[in-house]
């Protein structure tokens, strides 16, 4: 038996009525080494790797195991569990056919800004994990990026003490410092709202001539004229060479 904490593991057989003989750990400095597993694999013994209230790999331990079993081709199996990503997106109340599980952000200050971004900028829900000194600073840095986008906050999916709200970022903040922090968080960002193209309201021709005759250099005119059209860059230089002549642009 192998856990990702020995002691939940524990006084959960026990409840069941069952004697482990050795549960070994996944995480700590005393972490089975996956030759270990790998060694127990070939002499025909099973093992059982447990997750904490997750799902392994869902930003938990058992990679590492499970890349070493399909190392020397052992058999592996699952049994499916509580997952505090399934969880959450079961409470939002919006259909959707994809949504995108980010995990613990970077702890680098840099980095986790431009995860954050990325998330933001997202056409699908995504669902971060959080801990509870970090959840208010998550919160605000979203609150930041886009005030009106919808959140859920949950803590303690599928456990005792489960709460969760869905709010808008603006509000997030408020209703953060009237709540116990205590406990795992799990936050679903919405996907970002679609946005009409602009070739919607102003004619494609007119677009493309306004470019053409306005000051903004050639190569600056077609690559904008691209990202408002969704087309390719070369058909942006194209179109512009047209109605632009002797401006010098080439295909690019």
């Amino acid at each position: 038996m192998v856990a990702e904490d020995t002691r939940v593991l524990r006084r959960l057989a026990s409840a069941l009525g069952l004697r482990l003989r050795r549960v070994a750990s996944t995480r700590g400095a005393r972490a089975i080494e996956p030759s270990a597993i790998q060694e127990r694999l070939r002499r025909g013994e099973r093992v059982v790797v447990v997750s904490d209230a997750g799902m392994p790999n869902t930003a938990d331990p058992g990679a590492v195991l499970v890349a070493a079993a399909r190392a020397i081709g052992a058999r592996i199996t699952v049994v499916p569990g509580p997952s505090a990503a399934t969880a959450a997106m079961a409470l939002w109340p919006h259909e959707v056919s994809r949504f995108n599980v980010a995990g613990f952000l970077p702890r680098q200050p840099r980095r986790r800004e431009q995860v954050l971004r990325e998330i933001v900028g997202a056409a699908h829900p995504t669902v971060i994990f959080e801990a509870p000194g970090r959840v208010t600073a998550t919160v605000a840095a979203i609150a930041r990026l886009d005030p009106d986008r919808e959140l859920l906050l949950a803590k303690e999916l599928t456990k005792l003490h489960e709460t969760s709200a869905l709010l808008v970022a603006t509000d997030a903040a408020s209703w953060l410092a009237s709540s116990d922090l205590r406990g795992e968080w799990t936050i679903v960002v919405a996907g970002a709202p679609p946005c009409a193209a602009p070739t919607e309201s102003i004619p494609l021709a007119a677009l493309i001539e306004a470019l053409a005759h306005s000051p903004i250099p050639a190569p600056h005119a077609a690559r904008v004229l691209a990202e408002l059209s969704q087309r390719p860059r070369r058909w942006a230089y194209e179109e512009l060479r047209r109605q632009r002549p002797g401006s010098g642009l080439e295909p690019r």
